[in-house]
């Protein structure tokens, strides 16, 4: 039997705003039938404000790790409201492609955590990333309420592994994680010109993907 699934989507509202629309708008066709919860700072436009099955707006000032905690929190909460269900976490400016959203965890105590993830920036793509990464995490709602209390230092999200395994695994293909110069975390860049990559599968070419980034 396939379980309940649900996205949370959560956002600082710090992009440029067709940008933010744009990244909001290729995660709602990945999604497909799976419902959305999103959490933002600020509906900035009516699709904005719309284009998720369920939009939560928090003031929470600071834009930082407990800022993303907070709205973390309140997603999860709406969504256990429903029962309990498979999350997969979708950030501001990551794509993920649809195959991203089949896969679910063989028990309620585990996380899983997809290593086929790359950069891009205006040169080129960086990876795989081949390591935990936040926003490659996949698990039951239930599990997210359990971790999400833990005092555990940004750079080690839930990993204390407290009453549950982290798993990691490779998707099919990979999801592409942008980076624009707005990034909560930073730009980044290759360690040589030699590492940048031209093309992806799925994602096609570099050069084709840069121009259909509003403000990159």
């Amino acid at each position: 039997m396939t379980p309940r699934k649900s996205i949370l989507y959560y956002s600082h509202n710090s992009l440029p705003l067709e940008m933010e629309e744009y990244f909001q708008r290729q995660l709602l066709e990945a999604a497909g039938d799976i419902p959305i919860v999103a959490v933002m700072k600020k509906a900035r436009s009516a699709w904005s404000e719309t284009f998720a099955h369920d939009n939560i707006l928090t003031d929470f000032k600071p834009n930082n790790w407990s800022s993303i905690l907070h709205q973390m929190e309140l997603g999860i909460d709406r969504i256990l409201k429903s029962g309990d269900a498979v999350v997969y976490l979708a950030e501001h400016d990551v794509l993920s492609p649809p195959s991203y959203f089949s896969n679910v965890p063989d028990s309620r105590e585990i996380l899983l955590k997809n290593k086929q993830l790359y950069f891009m920036n205006q040169v080129g793509f960086i990876g795989p990333y081949n390591h935990y990464i936040h926003s490659q995490t996949i698990g039951w709602a239930s599990l997210f309420k359990h971790c999400l209390p833990e005092d555990v230092h940004p750079d080690l999200k839930f990993k204390s592994k407290k009453g549950y395994e982290l798993r990691l695994y490779d998707n099919d293909v990979p999801s592409v994680d942008v980076r624009h110069r707005y990034n909560y975390t930073g730009y980044r860049e290759a360690s040589s010109p030699e590492k940048y990559l031209p093309r992806l599968p799925y994602w096609g070419e570099h050069a084709s993907l840069v121009p259909k980034y509003p403000d990159f």
